[in-house]
């Protein structure tokens, strides 16, 4: 494995370490102030806005759903979710002026024990891409965009970010 690749995956791993350790707010620190997470509602959007998307938002947003995510009353979230995201198949597409463009593909099974009713399994897979730029500790996401296989599909809530 090359250097770069090496440094690169190194983050993506990361980054799904602290997902699915619920780390939520270390997460949102691998982001640069003026980044954005995207999950467009269809692989062949281009454009974030003017177009309905599953999921878009800032560090605000971002913040703000790591906010309703450590409240007890978060229904979504109770009994808390168990999840495990594998990364795999990254590539540096571009390496650009301080950083690197990197695609990967996530999948994510996420799992909750319901007293009242059925358990919930559920699996989410499907294509990311982010942004890195180097920083003085290392790499931060400018931004990150996940395509859902099952975008266009109907959607049940999504709390955890992917």
């Amino acid at each position: 494995m090359n250097f770069d690749l090496d440094r690169v995956s190194r983050i993506l791993f990361d980054e799904a370490q602290l997902l699915d350790d619920r780390e939520f707010r270390k997460w949102v620190d691998l982001f640069l102030p003026d980044a954005y997470y995207w999950v467009p509602s269809h692989p062949q959007q281009r454009e974030r806005r003017g177009q309905l998307s599953i999921i878009d938002e800032g560090i605000a947003e971002m913040l703000l759903r790591v906010e309703r995510l450590s409240q007890p009353t978060a229904h979504t979230e109770n009994p808390v979710r168990r999840s495990c995201r594998v990364v795999t198949n990254i590539r540096i597409e571009k390496s650009t002026p301080g950083g690197f463009e990197v695609r990967s593909k996530l999948v994510m099974h996420d799992y909750r024990v319901c007293e009242f009713a059925k358990d919930e399994a559920r699996v989410f897979c499907g294509t990311q891409r982010h942004a890195l730029l180097e920083g003085e500790g290392g790499f931060q996401i400018a931004w990150k965009r996940f395509d859902m296989i099952s975008a266009d599909a109907a959607m049940p809530v999504l709390s955890p970010p992917f």
